[in-house]
């Protein structure tokens, strides 16, 4: 098939699947500043229209069953219908569909401020969308390039595999709990429950330290709940030296009576005082091992049951509530006071930038 550039829409237009057609379509109301709604769907014709009834616009398209490829038939137009005021936000946009412009960011730095995604959509599509549908979207472009939580906890195994076959004095072990599916226990199947590894370089650096170990800790923000445990140690001259670290399910009193087996943990190697060229270089995911062994699960115990970026868990207190001010609050979109921004009558139809 071929690529039209986004915003194309014609009569004999012809796509692979119905989720093309349905997403030529978006884009072609996003990038005109006007929408529609669905009059009538199945799995072998789509018929959109405008959702303005004085605008004649419409769209069908039907699945060429010989030749397997849905084909726009009807295309009456152009929009004749004018918002009073165009929207700051579109709910055409979805957080998928911006997933897909900022694939190619996300892909460079995965750590991209989400100021930086505010930035790239404004200059591309002329939208300001909400927060959810900017973190969403880095969300989902994440998943696509680097895969979903349930696959990467598959992975470990063979990573760390192939991790103590190319770095020599690498170190590991983790702890699992048996899986059960209706009340049957799965034998194919493991939970992971926590993870330790060092490297040999943190262990041989241990014997110039310091004999006293201390242990501090992270929360773990993603989609899975956990602590991320770190054992240092400090030199002559005061230098941190990480020894090993543990992901445990947090700083419990079951996870201090395993004692944290220090010479098992995840290691952090980043110590400027190490030299590089002692580790060995982990190869490409095709020259692994095969792990023979049961599937990796998360733990669904420690699923976080929010949606939406991580909030604080602070236990507030009287310092830090603010001094309420009888301001009036003006809408985000026409900057005015009466109504809010989902009931707002200036916006272009008055659908809200909270869809996503």
């Amino acid at each position: 098939m071929v690529v039209y550039p986004p915003g194309t829409l014609f009569v004999g237009q012809r796509f692979q699947t119905k989720e093309q057609v349905q997403d030529a379509i978006n884009k072609f109301h996003i990038v005109n500043h006007c929408t529609y709604k669905v009059k009538h769907s199945n799995t072998t014709r789509l018929l959109v229209e405008c959702v303005h009834h004085d605008c004649a616009w419409r769209c069908r398209a039907i699945l060429r069953t010989r030749e397997q490829h849905w084909e726009i038939m009807i295309l009456k137009g152009p929009h004749t219908c004018v918002s009073s005021l165009i929207s700051q936000d579109h709910n055409k946009l979805g957080s998928q569909m911006i997933s897909q412009t900022i694939h190619e960011i996300i892909e460079a730095n995965p750590s991209t401020p989400i100021s930086t995604i505010i930035a790239h959509i404004k200059l591309t599509m002329s939208y300001t969308i909400s927060y959810k549908k900017r973190w969403l979207a880095k969300q989902h472009a994440i998943e696509n390039i680097f895969g979903n939580w349930e696959e990467l906890y598959n992975k470990l195994p063979g990573m760390l595999q192939a991790m103590q076959m190319y770095v020599p004095g690498f170190i590991w072990k983790f702890n699992t709990q048996p899986a059960y599916q209706d009340g049957l226990l799965d034998e194919g199947n493991v939970i992971f429950k926590r993870l330790f590894w060092t490297f040999k370089s943190c262990i041989d650096g241990f014997s110039f330290c310091k004999s006293i170990v201390k242990v501090d800790g992270t929360f773990l923000y993603g989609k899975y709940k956990g602590t991320l445990l770190v054992a240092v140690a400090q030199d002559s001259r005061n230098n941190i030296n990480p020894i090993a670290f543990v992901v445990a399910e947090g700083e419990t009193s079951h996870a201090w009576k395993v004692h944290i087996p220090c010479l098992h943990v995840l290691a952090s190697c980043l110590h400027a005082h190490h030299n590089h060229q002692t580790f060995g270089e982990l190869r490409h995911e095709d020259y692994w091992p095969t792990y023979i062994g049961p599937t990796m699960w998360p733990n669904p115990e420690l699923k976080r049951t929010s949606k939406g970026r991580p909030k604080s868990s602070k236990i507030r207190i009287e310092m830090d509530l603010r001094e309420q001010h009888n301001r009036v609050k003006n809408c985000p979109y026409c900057h005015t006071s009466g109504h809010t921004r989902k009931t707002c009558p200036n916006t272009s139809h008055g659908f809200s930038s909270r869809h996503h």
